[in-house]
């Protein structure tokens, strides 16, 4: 919904309608006017309610009916009708189509109009401008069949059953509910048409229309008509259930109708079916239509078993009603309740062989009968639904083909959310809780509510991987809480929540999963521990089974391990808040339960063990509360287990709890020895399968911990291996898997000795892809105080008077690099961009000068990323006090603004010096500017800033020459073209100069007006690119350039001089054409020097000369023709 008043909006929508219906014709604008005010009321349409009556009355005002009166005329159909049904139509779009079809007129003295229109108008318009008015036509003459009277003079309800169940109307499906609903009551005024037309026809349409029209006979079922009706057609409706079910001696399945859609209707009309065969007592078809249900539970449609789920629950509200209570408590039980704790019994909580399908329809079932449950079924069946089946599907995970967690799973847990939901918010539920007797060894259900129920929907709502779950979960959690205080009132087992824990539950966010996991444990804590009393609020065990839950599910057994990961390091975050005490009793007691005893992990289960060796070395890092024996059997378990050939997740994470293990032996008290077999396991399995930043999810953790066992192994202790052999077999391998490109290989060079560092980069760096270089960078910036030693800049400089270090940023910064996978140096400059955003002050001035000139370079290219962060540089620490706002729609504007301080202010800027930096920021600019492939909206506003920027009154008009000055020797010469060796670095030229044409094009085409004394040279300049023999693109980029050179120079000189100019011009493109008349191609240079000298005489007025251009080209470029001079314009 807009800022805009309701009130104002459907004013609005009411004095358009008015005026749309006084025009004589349609108007489009008010039309869409109305229509977008009428969407706003998409998400909440009650604001509209009161108001429907006057707005739909002023669409079949009286210029509707003037409208149809007309058409019956002329059997056309004019705007203004169509534009009027298709704001009808987006009523019906927010509303139930019912709805407003009872809001139109009800006369029958238009049903004829009606009628004749919709026989009609198919045929004599087309479809597109008819659609919307079948649609209000068709909903028009369901309301007027409504009124009380009976269409069977003349066989009218015939004629009009024939007429809308042709295809035109009968193969749109927005039709069908309409034509079904218009049928149905066409039966049900006149019941000897159903016996006609169930013997004439049987499909999708029918059904429906059937279950139209049994729900107005069983509303209405004790009329002596309808009673007659029942007991006259026993057998032909016996028949229409015989076709939807077909029994064989297997089982009981759909016939004929196999389609999603068509099932929807079956479902539908299946309790319809099962009260008239409990009217006539005919309990076998009672049997087949239960046994329908139970076997279509499990159908793979997820809206069709939302479907047969609610139809289910209307049968059981018959067979309460109508028939014995404890018929259908004992079909729950057995058939729904019974055969779900069967399935979760025999399941893991990510188990393959469980069928989801039907579980997620007993489910829903079970959430949509919650009240009869509740009210009915027997107490311990009520605690097996919260005891045994929630805490199943509570945490139900389903892995696909690949082991990841599947959407599917979590249709379970919202399931399950929805069964919390209902249940909690029967009245009662409160009832049965009071009433219930204490029985000794059975757990209350009122405990239960809390610790299955509460538990699990706090703990969902919180940290769920899936933003759906967490919101359905806590949309149920405060439904519960809400109600639980009132619920529980009176109860001895447990002190009420007092509204302040409520309060804080209420309040604790959940829609950022990463700030939940680092938050809301330690938030819990607070609220159970600290906010609530042992007096007051749940008492402190509460939290140790959100602890329990932490550790025995989420981090043991849930399938996701990245979720597994942010588990442990939440109960990393919570340890290090608790006291000794606490964290002893919570947490570590909990994790020695299953390293000793009974419950001690199996080494058959290597996964556990990664996840348990992971969380000790994570929480007890010096093997305080957790015996070093124990870690280093885990540690055992998990390196000697085997490993999937192409590696998953559960390989990379048993990788990261080795590497971690590693980690805390080289940081902990004890020794730690790099043997030879560790060697052979790193380099063979983690880094043969972490070749790229995207082969892990946990690369940056892969790589951290790999950095640390590099400064290890680099350190000036010999006995950090056990042998000469290991150390030798590590370093021959790291420099070996360097020349692979391995980008884990790569990351921590910068972190060796700063000599061994820059060797290695040196040696390999032309080899080196710039994917490596980027994670070498990103290396850099985390680890750029230990990396850089003291002094180690300056004494570069001191000793040899180079700066390699320093060099190799600038390098970084100028990779332009260019592969298959396109601008792949973008990645290095990124990168280089971060380290100096982070780091630049840790550098000497003089490298500072280096950088910056770089920096405005990078400021200028199309790469948002990396020029709103050079930007952001040069900002802050090289113009900080540049006095201009940034703003994204005039990030051109700000990066010329910026350089023209950079180059006023810079320390060592003399105007001279800079004079070659200038130029090359224009060509940097180019490929913002000048790019062939960018959005119309990047173009637009890059231009329009450069023209606002330009113009600006402060600019004098010698340094608006300047600037001409620096845009045109920005242009790569010929002679730089022709003198360059080698062809990577000539196509690159190449392209530097296409570029920078087109971008002078594209400003002087957006009226930028260049001065200069120097046409002449320019001219020249361009003559001996166009002479060129080479790139195809830059050639037909000058051709299309010279006009705009010719319109540019016609707005600075006399006409005298500028026709002389222009004249030259001309030559030039008739001795392209000359030279190139006998090419076909469409896109030769001859026709692009055609295009571009007529553009030239429209732009100097001179028709005639376009006209001699018509002739010349149909006389096959004659010779005699051939005259420039002819060609030229006159002063």
């Amino acid at each position: 919904m807009s800022d805009e008043p309701t009130a104002d909006i459907i004013e609005t929508v009411r004095n358009d309608l008015i005026q749309l219906t006084t025009l004589p014709n349609s108007d489009e604008t008010i039309t869409q006017r109305i229509i977008d005010n009428i969407n706003k009321f998409e998400y909440d349409p009650s604001l509209l309610d009161k108001n429907l009556p006057l707005l739909i009355g002023n669409i079949i005002s009286g210029k509707l009916l003037v409208l149809i009166t007309e058409y019956n005329k002329n059997k056309l159909i004019k705007p203004l009708f169509t534009d009027l049904s298709k704001i009808y139509y987006y009523f019906n779009k927010i509303f139930n189509w019912k709805k407003i079809a009872r809001l139109l007129k009800v006369d029958i003295h238009i049903l004829n109009d009606i009628i004749d229109i919709l026989t009609t108008i198919n045929s004599n318009n087309p479809h597109m401008e008819i659609w919307h008015a079948n649609y209000l036509l068709l909903s028009w003459l369901y309301t007027v069949l409504l009124s009380p009277f009976k269409f069977n003079q003349n066989n009218l309800d015939i004629e009009i059953i024939a007429l809308i169940e042709s295809s035109s109307f009968n193969e749109n499906d927005f039709f069908q509910p309409i034509i079904s609903n218009i049928i149905a009551e066409l039966y049900y005024k006149n019941k000897n048409l159903f016996n006609f037309y169930y013997q004439k026809k049987y499909d999708n349409n029918a059904l429906l229309s059937y279950n139209y029209f049994f729900k107005k006979i069983i509303q209405n079922y004790n009329t002596l008509e309808n009673e007659n009706f029942l007991d006259d057609n026993e057998f032909l409706i016996e028949n229409i259930i015989d076709t939807v079910l077909i029994e064989n001696s297997n089982n009981t399945k759909i016939n004929k109708l196999t389609g999603e859609k068509e099932q929807h209707i079956i479902a539908k009309i299946m309790p319809k079916f099962f009260f008239i065969e409990l009217y006539h007592e005919n309990w076998s078809s009672l049997e087949y239509i239960i046994s329908w249900y139970l076997l279509n539970l499990n159908s793979t449609f997820t809206e069709l078993r939302f479907s047969i789920a609610h139809s289910f629950r209307k049968v059981i509200d018959i067979i309460t009603k109508y028939m014995e209570t404890d018929i259908a408590v004992q079909l729950i039980e057995s058939k729904i309740i019974d055969e779900t704790i069967n399935m979760v019994s025999d399941a893991g909580y990510f188990s393959d062989s469980i069928d989801i399908d039907k579980l997620h329809s007993n489910l829903i079932i079970i959430a949509e009968i919650s009240p009869f449950v509740i009210e009915n079924i027997s107490l311990s069946s009520l605690k097996k639904i919260i005891h045994t089946i929630l805490p199943f599907t509570f945490k139900f995970q389903l892995l696909n083909n690949q082991n990841i967690v599947s959407l599917k799973g979590n249709q379970i847990k919202d399931a399950t959310n929805f069964i919390c939901w209902s249940l909690i918010r029967d009245r009662n539920l409160k009832r049965i809780v009071m009433n219930e007797e204490s029985d000794k060894g059975e757990v209350p259900l009122l405990q239960l509510l809390y610790d299955t129920i509460l538990l699990n929907l706090l703990m969902n709502s919180l940290f769920d991987k899936d933003f759906i779950i967490r919101k359905s979960s806590n949309a149920a959690l405060q439904e519960f809480l809400g109600r639980i205080k009132d619920i529980s009132q009176g109860s001895n087992l447990y002190t009420s929540i007092d509204s302040m824990t409520i309060m804080k539950l209420i309040e604790i966010k959940f829609n950022d999963l990463n700030l939940s996991y680092k938050e809301n444990l330690i938030t819990l804590y607070e609220v159970f521990q600290y906010g609530s009393t042992h007096q007051r609020g749940l008492p402190d065990p509460f939290f140790q089974m959100i602890i329990d839950w932490f550790i025995h599910y989420n981090i043991l057994i849930n399938s996701d391990l990245q979720i597994v990961k942010m588990s442990i390091e939440s109960i990393k975050m919570l340890t290090e808040t608790l006291t000794s005490i606490n964290s002893n009793i919570l947490i570590f007691d909990n994790i020695k339960g299953l390293v000793t005893g009974d419950n001690v992990i199996s080494p058959e289960s290597p996964l556990k063990c990664a996840r348990l060796l992971y969380l000790i070395t994570e929480t007890d890092p010096l093997s305080n509360k957790i015996s070093n024996g124990v870690r280093t059997k885990l540690y055992e378990d998990v390196i000697s287990s085997n490993y999937h050939i192409v590696k998953i997740n559960e390989d990379y994470f048993k990788f990261l709890s080795i590497l971690k293990h590693w980690n805390v032996q080289i940081y902990g008290d004890g020794k730690f020895t790099i043997d030879e077999n560790m060697v052979n396991f790193f380099f063979n399995n983690v880094a043969s399968s972490t070749q790229t930043a995207n082969s892990s999810i946990w690369f940056d953790d892969i790589s951290n911990l790999f950095s640390d066992l590099v400064i290890y192994a680099t350190s000036e202790d010999d006995s950090c291996f056990s042998s000469q052999n290991a150390k030798h077999d590590f370093f021959n391998k790291y420099q070996k898997y360097i020349t692979f490109n391995n980008e884990l290989i790569c990351s921590p060079l910068p972190i060796l000795p700063s000599e061994l560092f820059l060797s290695l980069f040196e040696k390999y760096k032309n080899s080196m892809s710039c994917q490596c270089k980027a994670v070498m960078i990103k290396s850099m910036t985390n680890h750029f105080k230990d990396m850089i030693h003291p002094n180690f800049i300056q004494s570069e400089i001191e000793e040899s008077g180079d700066t390699p270090f320093i060099d190799m940023i600038c390098e970084f910064l100028n990779d332009h690099t260019i592969t298959e996978q396109g601008d792949v140096g973008r990645l290095v400059r990124e990168q280089a961009c971060y380290l100096l955003d982070k780091h630049l002050i840790d550098f000497p001035p003089f490298a500072k000068d280096k950088f910056g000139i770089r920096l405005l370079y990078l400021m200028a290219e199309p790469s948002n990323e990396i020029s709103y962060l050079s930007l952001k540089i040069l900002r802050e620490k090289y113009v900080p006090h540049f006095k201009m706002d940034h703003s994204p729609n005039h990030h051109t504007l700000c990066i010329l603004e910026i350089r023209d301080e950079y180059f006023a202010t810079s320390r060592t800027c003399i105007a001279a010096d800079f004079k070659r930096e200038r130029i090359t920021f224009w060509k940097h600019f180019a490929t913002r500017g000048g790019a062939f492939r960018s959005t119309d909206e990047q173009l637009s506003s890059c231009l329009d800033d450069f023209i606002i920027w330009y113009e600006d009154k402060d600019r004098t008009e010698e340094e608006n020459i300047i600037i001409f000055h620096e845009l045109i020797n920005s242009i790569p010469s010929a002679a730089t073209i022709l003198n360059e060796l080698d062809k990577r670095e000539k196509s690159n030229i190449i392209t530097t100069a296409t570029l920078c044409i087109n971008l002078l094009t594209r400003l002087i085409s957006s009226n930028a007006v260049f001065y200069t004394t120097n046409w002449e040279g320019i001219l020249i300049k361009f003559h001996n690119l166009l002479i060129l023999n080479g790139s195809t693109m830059l050639r037909v980029t000058i051709l299309k350039f010279l006009p705009f050179l010719s319109l540019v120079h016609s707005f600075t000189n006399e006409k005298l001089e500028n026709t002389v100019f222009v004249n030259k011009i001309i030559n030039k493109l008739f001795n392209v054409v000359k030279k190139y008349k006998n090419q076909k191609d469409k896109n030769s240079f001859a026709r692009t020097a055609l295009q571009s000298l007529t553009q030239i005489y429209l732009e100097n007025d001179d028709l005639n000369k376009i006209d001699k251009l018509k002739t010349l080209v149909k006389s096959n470029f004659s010779e005699d023709d051939l005259d420039a001079f002819d060609f030229y314009i006159q002063a």
